[in-house]
């Protein structure tokens, strides 16, 4: 993803001290602009760390060892996800689908009625290793309705301000991303929020972990600090970040992710690209072509373009071109004119 200038040049200002009246100021508008994004009165914190960071601290300050989740696993990510509460002592049950497909509203209400006792769901939104989305307002809906007791908790790493993603409205309890997709800016921070269902539940259960205990995070916030010395330049950086996207506004934003989706899948498919499996994410579209690998390393050689490739059994397989951030039709024309140039390197017929 192409950072915009002016948030490279936000994380290169010389660094704030954390307990200044400036840096407190910053903190307050950061939190404050998140909520607007997440579409939340509740609080959004941020963690130094990555988006599995943030992941990691829901999993064990939201738990306690014995209790139950249901994971819902369409790639790479959901299997992360049954790892780490699996470390936390949470017995998971999963509902997988197939790498490509999508999980339907009648499949999650099955897997619940037949799991019983659960503390929780999880689910990832858009998944990165396939590209493909979940219906995240109808699981959430549909769960709601019938269990208001479940946490719903969110990986929305690549759908945060890039995907239509309402928690209040949908009444999600975690809702976790990081700064490195939508919010288009260098990766090292986690972005989460908390419902008041998740932060009451937080506050009957026994401290299990030290730097990411959220009862602690919270507390800091509520003084306009951070538990922890933060990176304070990333934080800068995330600053100019959501002043940029909210000015934009955030229905332009989702529309916008969508039209640059739909144009590289038009100029794909009129070139005789398959894409892979129901392709419904504007974070990154997933191309196969069995020499993928050529493809992404010409790409680079000849246009200084990275493109990721497949993960675990689908390596080799694909292109996985991301989407998110600034990018604009323009860019999908320059990507495309390269990938031209890169295919007739490399002898690759097109239609």
């Amino acid at each position: 993803m192409r950072i915009p200038q002016t948030i490279l040049d936000a994380c290169a200002q010389p660094p704030m001290h954390h307990r200044t009246a400036a840096f407190m100021e910053l903190s307050e508008r950061i939190w404050q602009n998140l909520q607007r994004i997440f579409l939340t009165k509740e609080p959004v914190i941020v963690l130094a760390g990555s988006s599995m960071t943030g992941i990691e601290a829901v999993a064990w300050s939201l738990h306690k060892p014995g209790d139950h989740a249901l994971v819902i696993e369409h790639g790479r990510f959901g299997e992360r996800i049954e790892h780490i509460l699996g470390l936390a002592g949470v017995h998971v049950q999963a509902l997988r689908a197939q790498w490509g497909r999508s999980v339907s509203v009648d499949d999650v209400m099955q897997a619940i009625d037949e799991a019983g006792d659960l503390a929780s769901i999880w689910l990832v939104h858009s998944e990165t290793s396939t590209g493909v989305t979940l219906d995240l307002e109808s699981i959430a809906r549909a769960v709601r309705a019938v269990r208001p007791d479940i946490m719903i908790c969110v990986d929305a790493v690549s759908s945060v301000a890039v995907h239509e993603v309402k928690v209040d409205e949908w009444e999600l309890d975690a809702v976790i991303c990081g700064t490195q997709k939508g919010l288009m800016c260098p990766p090292g921070l986690a972005c989460l929020s908390l419902s008041n269902r998740a932060r009451r539940h937080l506050d009957t259960l026994p401290q299990r972990v030290y730097t990411m205990n959220l009862h602690d995070v919270l507390a800091h916030r509520r003084k306009g600090l951070f538990v922890w010395t933060p990176p304070v330049t990333l934080l800068a950086g995330l600053d100019a970040a959501l002043g940029i996207i909210l000015e934009e506004g955030m229905e332009h934003v989702w529309a916008r992710h969508m039209q640059v989706t739909n144009r590289l899948h038009r100029e794909l498919a009129g070139r005789g690209f398959a894409l892979f499996g129901e392709a419904s994410s504007h974070a990154l579209t997933a191309v196969l072509h069995d020499r993928s690998e050529d493809i992404r390393h010409a790409l680079e050689e000849r246009h200084d373009i990275i493109v990721a490739g497949g993960q675990d059994h689908l390596h080799g397989t694909m292109l996985r071109i991301g989407t998110c951030g600034p990018m604009t039709s323009g860019d999908i024309r320059d990507f495309m004119t390269a990938f031209d140039d890169v295919c007739s390197t490399l002898d690759i017929d097109r239609i």
